[in-house]
């Protein structure tokens, strides 16, 4: 399988980092929705500044008791890190 890199997403994921609004990234099934995140989450992790990134993949068992929305609640907070940057 050949991976598309998608830079004009990514650019427009870059330039809208920091902003208060919610990022909504939709398309069909397997159209390269989660690679666009993870390059972002990349990207992220490059910057000089430490950021708060919880990554969850609800297709994986290992999440499959965070289906329940108390249980996501927790598992999120217990995974915030104190002093580090918030992602909007």
């Amino acid at each position: 399988m050949q991976l598309i890199v998608r830079k004009e997403y990514l650019n427009e994921l870059i330039e809208l980092y920091g902003t208060p609004d919610i990022k909504v990234i939709t398309g069909i099934r397997r159209n390269g929705k989660s690679v666009l995140l993870q390059e972002f989450v990349s990207y992220l992790q490059s910057l000089e500044e430490p950021v708060n990134i919880v990554m969850i993949n609800l297709q994986e068992v290992e999440f499959d008791h965070l289906l329940e929305y108390h249980a996501l609640h927790k598992y999120v907070l217990e995974q915030y890190k104190e002093g580090m940057t918030k992602i909007c």
